[in-house]
């Protein structure tokens, strides 16, 4: 998904918007940031652990 945004989809747009369009959807894109995503299973684990009596 970070792919697409950062670099299939301004490539896709260059050709499709022009002017300030284009640069404003480039921009947008440059700001999207690469998403840290956490493994739902481990972080449940740690959250059990965390709650036992």
């Amino acid at each position: 998904m970070y792919h697409q945004s950062a670099q299939v989809l301004p490539e896709a747009l260059a050709g499709a918007l022009q002017g300030k369009t284009a640069q404003a959807a480039k921009e947008y894109l440059a700001t999207i940031k690469r998403p840290e995503l956490e493994v739902p299973i481990r972080e449940v684990g740690r959250w059990v652990q965390s709650n036992k009596r």
